[in-house]
C-alpha cells in the first residue's frame, strides 16, 4: 500500500514543512487542495512516503 505526505513552504520558513501524518493515495489529494488555501502556505506538493523498517528493542 502507497502512503503519501504533503510538503508546503510556509511564509517565514526558510525549511519546507511536511505533514506528521501520511495518506492514502484516494485522499492526498484532498487534504493537500485542503492545504494550500491555509494562509501563508504556498508550493504544496504530495510525495510518496520513505517508509524505513528500524529493529527496536523491547523491554521486560
Amino acid at each position: 500500500m502507497q502512503n503519501f505526505k504533503i510538503t508546503w513552504a510556509q511564509a517565514g520558513q526558510e525549511d519546507r514543512r511536511e505533514s506528521a501524518v501520511s495518506y492514502s493515495a484516494g485522499a492526498v489529494e484532498a487534504y493537500a487542495a485542503f492545504k494550500a488555501v491555509e494562509e501563508g502556505v504556498s508550493d504544496v506538493q504530495v510525495v510518496e512516503e520513505q517508509l524505513s523498517l528500524r529493529a527496536r528493542r523491547l523491554s521486560a
